[in-house]
């Protein structure tokens, strides 16, 4: 009985959310299960260092241009750029739906600004409830 329930849902799912859904879901599932996600996207990451600005000139490596001040692209100012960053700057960001919320620029990340709710910084995000 509790197989032809699973069946049931199963093929509902599907039908509401597309077997492309379905397929991501699986294999995220297998890929959580079997830990590949928590090696994939590690807590603390080893730490990296990557070449300098500096370091990075000095090399014989190519690039589209040599520098900026030699770009001929005209100048265009963009007034909607200016006004996010300025959003950004006085601590409003962009939550769903672009809805923009102050949450101050020294927020912490940690905690839920809907409810306070305040999330453990050691646990993984895979095993966080939603």
């Amino acid at each position: 009985m509790k197989l032809v329930k699973k069946l049931t849902s199963f093929i509902k799912i599907s039908k509401n959310m597309g077997w492309r859904y379905v397929s991501f879901r699986v294999r995220f599932e297998l890929s959580k299960r079997l830990g590949l996600l928590k090696s994939k996207y590690p807590q603390s990451p080893n730490f990296q260092t990557f070449i300098s600005l500096n370091d990075w000139r000095k090399s014989s490596a190519r690039f589209f241009f040599e520098e900026k001040s030699k770009l001929t692209l005209p100048k265009v100012k963009s007034e909607s750029l200016k006004e996010k960053v300025d959003q950004l700057k006085q601590g409003n960001f962009p939550f769903f739906n672009a809805a923009y919320r102050n949450i101050g620029l020294e927020y912490d990340w940690l905690t839920n600004s809907d409810s306070g709710f305040v999330y453990e910084a050691s646990t993984h995000w895979l095993d966080i409830e939603d």
